[in-house]
């Protein structure tokens, strides 16, 4: 499991700062990196819309959800700059818990997986699923996050490589 440190959301003002800006597919250098700003999961595209995704950045030892457009790569742009992104939306959650997790889960609804679902969980011992204390989707109409009843979500950790 991944440890976050804990922050404030009123410490946290890049929703209105980076919504509505385009921005590199990589964090390691540029703007991003200048503004404290990491990447802490590759951007994972849902099966219907291919160019919409949520990826989690960590600022401020803090995990945050953003959810991207993905754009044709800039005019004169070479080969490894092919994904840029629009930035829709960023969630930053409330302050964690002790034990508590915003990144690497999968979620599903009453048993089916739902890629645009994204919580707070807590490991349970001797168990394969989270404790799911908050959960947030994406309005496929404001392509906004918003929160939503736990009610039949169910969370599994996800893997990392």
């Amino acid at each position: 499991m991944i440890a976050h440190a804990q922050c404030d959301a009123s410490d946290l003002d890049i929703n209105k700062k980076y919504v509505g800006t385009v921005v590199p597919p990589d964090t390691d250098s540029g703007p991003l990196a200048a503004d404290g700003l990491k990447l802490m999961g590759g951007v994972a595209p849902w099966e219907t819309d291919e160019d919409i995704a949520i990826t989690y950045v960590k600022y401020r030892g803090a995990a945050t959800a953003w959810l991207l457009r993905r754009l044709a790569p800039p005019p004169g742009a070479g080969p490894d700059e092919c994904c840029w992104n629009a930035v829709l939306d960023v969630l930053v959650p409330p302050k964690l818990e002790s034990g508590e997790e915003f990144f690497a889960s999968d979620c599903t609804v009453h048993g089916r997986l739902e890629p645009r679902l994204v919580a707070i969980t807590r490991a349970i011992p001797n168990k394969p699923e989270l404790s799911v204390r908050k959960v947030w989707t994406v309005d496929k109409k404001t392509l906004q996050f918003e929160s939503v009843s736990t009610k039949g979500v169910a969370c599994t950790p996800t893997i990392d490589d």
